[in-house]
């Protein structure tokens, strides 16, 4: 588990106009944070005793510099009780729980639960990307891990 500051846009909190113009709301990790996230990618990938493919898969993606969790990608996606979670935990350390990893040819993705309401089907952290593929990916990719009934911590195909 992890503690992390969540940092949202700072304006006057009122629902009526929440957060306007900004892009998306998420919680970011810190530097010690995201030593923990390395180090936990590399334990587990390293116990699975991956494979040549696997492992030739892997080394195509490119870690991410900057890792956050999406909480809400624009204001129009907050609802009320979303609105008023963020607002009350503006700048406050939270835990973050890491439980899956998911990966394919395309990214490397963490899956995670969060103590504060987001707008997110399936919360998680973009670790690494192929080249030229969109963090937004990593929706598509945990979508069709959960399609198929695979596990966290195994190659989706």
């Amino acid at each position: 588990s992890l503690r992390n500051e969540i940092i949202i846009p700072h304006r006057p909190l009122t629902y009526q106009n929440p957060f306007d113009g900004f892009s998306y709301f998420g919680v970011f990790f810190g530097a010690v944070s995201i030593n923990a996230i390395h180090s936990l990618v590399v334990d587990t990938l390293f116990r699975l005793k991956l494979d040549h493919q696997h492992r030739e898969i892997l080394s195509g993606l490119i870690p991410k510099f900057e890792l956050h969790c999406t909480v809400a990608h624009s204001s129009r996606e907050l609802t009320e009780k979303c609105f008023l979670n963020l607002a009350e935990n503006l700048g406050k350390l939270i835990e973050v729980q890491v439980y899956g990893i998911t990966w394919d040819r395309y990214a490397l993705t963490l899956e995670v639960s969060l103590p504060i309401q987001t707008t997110q089907i399936h919360p998680h952290v973009t670790f690494a990307l192929y080249p030229s593929v969109k963090p937004v990916y990593s929706n598509d990719l945990l979508a069709k891990r959960k399609r198929l009934g695979i596990r966290e911590r195994e190659y989706v195909c």
